[in-house]
């Protein structure tokens, strides 16, 4: 950064503009050291990664090659020479002679923030700017995480948007707050060309201005995901960058990749300008969970809001009813073809309220299947009840009490070391990545029902002096759907999608096969601290050992929460389409001790009718 040592040969801020200008377009008429030391200080801001952040530039290249974006040349792109002509530039738009800064105002607050000779930027004749900041009413920012939501594979992983705030005596409301949502530009593709095509960089992206009632709509109540909104406390000029190198990406479009360059990394990029760098980890993928844990570990976040989705709130409605009156509930919806109507005749305020959000949530859900009939009947149920709730009777609406936030949890990459015993064999000594997913035995109080998501995590070991490939999950997903209330009318089917290549058999160990299975059954809640599941696999493979192409597996066990022990314990039974060999009767138990955000080990014995194997392996988390 530029230091006060400039001030011993330029007095005024107009000399210093003007010792600028001199040395780069006349530098004999300006001695030799002050030329030095002016050239050691533009390099150093220019080789800033702050600097680089305000232009794109990215590994030594533009991101956004737009000649209209930039003062130099955008061949063989120079930051430190741009930030020279940015400077010459800045006191033709002081003279009034440039509007260049009002098109690009991110580089004027950065540069006057670092050089603090230069006058503070004027926005004021930036008409288009001041109508983004909302003429200077936009007081604060706020980090935005919606969970994930396992029906879309665009959206596993989580999402992160920022939302802008105006003052206490504003008149907007929050629905109404502005917000900054990055996306990719789909042509709403379907699931698979979506996935092929975001992993090879084939969609642009580009920042999109909505209000938050949009948003909102969409999350919480369309996909029933629940957000949280970290609302961070900035200083003048870490609020200015933000609002000011937003306004310049609206007019610009990225690559997408649907791992390395997502929502998550550009408000990365954004939230870097405000902190110096970037806070999300230098991994090759990009999630938001890795975002939001660095994020509030920052030291920004001065509160937590929850947004809980339609889902939530129907939920948590239901949960507080007495024993008795979730008795009455499930009874007048269970009475057929006429519930919706009967439920305007319960007495309990509390049923009612009860019966007003699960409608709701029908509504919502009859609203995105186009079912314009289910939509009046329910309609006229909720009518029926709203007018029959004693408007003397005073009542509180329920609110949904959180159990954790969605940063307290395991760190979500992780590198694991295993040594694996296999009955009458050697021991075989593995290494395997996980990225920002997470499994079923893993610590995290947030999750509504149980759940594992796996993406590109390979496994590597070294067995009878072989090192291999032993195992490669490309894509992983189960859902057991174990909800602590009972949704009315609904199945709540577990349901799992699991594209690996993995091992056929311990009994044949090594002998990797590429799979495709997919998984059906149904969950359980038993307690907070236990479920029961019963799951069917179906299995598509390459044939190993004349194994066949096909087979299936019954999975019947318990899961278990004893405080930070977590357990998974149960049957299992194996059946190959051809060679009976490799059909296997097992029970099991697997044990994970959570110790630590950062640390835990997990234990596995498998007891066989062909080969028992125990497993310990000791997980590393970032």
């Amino acid at each position: 950064m530029f230091s006060c040592n400039i001030n011993f040969f330029i007095q005024k801020k107009t000399q210093l503009i003007l010792g600028f200008f001199l040395l780069f377009t006349a530098p004999s008429l300006i001695s030799s050291e002050a030329g030095n030391l002016i050239i050691d200080e533009i390099n150093t801001l220019g080789n800033s990664k702050a600097w680089h952040g305000v232009l794109d530039y990215r590994e030594s290249e533009l991101e956004v090659k737009d000649s209209k974006q930039y003062l130099s040349s955008i061949n063989n792109f120079s930051p430190q020479e741009e930030l020279k002509l940015s400077l010459i530039e800045y006191n033709e738009y002081l003279k009034g002679r440039s509007n260049f800064f009002c098109r690009h105002p991110a580089r004027a607050f950065f540069i006057t923030h670092h050089i603090g000779s230069l006058s503070k930027f004027n926005y004021q004749g930036c008409k288009e700017y001041k109508k983004w900041i909302e003429d200077g009413d936009i007081t604060s920012i706020s980090f935005m995480y919606v969970t994930g939501y396992l029906k879309n594979p665009a959206s596993f992983f989580g999402h992160t948007l920022l939302k802008f705030n105006r003052g206490l005596g504003s008149k907007r409301q929050t629905l109404l707050e502005r917000s900054l949502n990055y996306g990719a530009e789909t042509n709403n593709d379907a699931a698979l060309p979506y996935v092929v095509k975001g992993l090879i960089g084939k969609y642009k992206a580009a920042l999109q201005e909505e209000s938050f009632f949009r948003l909102s709509a969409e999350y919480q109540e369309f996909q029933m995901r629940d957000i949280f909104e970290y609302k961070l406390s900035l200083t003048d000029y870490q609020k200015n960058i933000i609002l000011s190198y937003t306004y310049e990406m609206q007019f610009r479009k990225y690559d997408y990749y649907f791992l390395a360059d997502n929502c998550a990394y550009r408000i990365n990029r954004i939230l870097g300008l405000a902190l110096g760098d970037e806070p999300m980890p230098k991994t090759p993928w990009k999630a938001p969970i890795d975002l939001l844990i660095k994020i509030h570990d920052s030291g920004l976040v001065s509160d937590i809001i929850y947004h809980p989705s339609q889902t939530t709130k129907m939920i948590a409605n239901i949960e507080s009813l007495s024993v008795n009156d979730k008795r009455i509930f499930y009874a007048v919806l269970n009475n057929k073809p006429n519930q919706y109507e009967n439920l305007g005749t319960l007495e309990s305020t509390s049923v009612k309220l009860a019966a007003i959000e699960y409608l709701n949530y029908l509504k919502l859900k009859a609203y995105k299947e186009n079912d314009e009939v289910a939509l009046q009947d329910i309609d006229r149920a909720r009518k029926k009840i709203l007018l029959a709730i004693n408007p003397k009777k005073t009542f509180e609406k329920k609110k949904v009490a959180l159990t954790a936030f969605p940063h307290e949890i395991n760190r979500p990459t992780r590198i694991s070391y295993s040594a694996l015993q296999i009955e009458g064999e050697k021991v075989a000594h593995s290494f395997e990545l996980r990225g920002a997913n997470f499994e079923l035995l893993d610590r995290d109080k947030t999750k509504k029902t149980r759940s594992e998501f796996v993406f590109l995590s390979p496994k590597i070991s070294y067995f009878d002096n072989e090192l291999f490939l032993d195992e490669l999950i490309f894509f992983k997903i189960l859902s057991l759907n174990d909800l602590k209330v009972k949704i009315p009318n609904e199945h709540n089917i577990s349901w799992g999608v699991d594209i690996s290549r993995k091992n056929l058999s311990k009994s044949c160990y090594p002998c990797s096969i590429s799979s495709l299975t997919g998984t059906i059954g149904k969950s359980i809640y038993l307690s907070d601290s236990s479920t029961f599941y019963s799951l069917l696999d179906g299995s598509v493979h390459q044939s190993r050992k004349n194994s066949g192409n096909m087979s299936s597996k019954i999975r019947i066990g318990f899961l278990f929460d004893i405080k930070n022990t977590k357990i998974n314990v149960g049957f299992e039974k194996n059946k190959f389409e051809k060679n009976d060999k490799f059909n296997e009767k097992s029970s099991f138990i697997d044990i994970k001790f959570n110790m630590s955000k950062e640390y835990d080990f997990s234990i596995i014995h498998v007891n066989s009718n062909k080969k028992s194997y125990s497993s310990i392996a000791i997980n590393r988390y970032f």
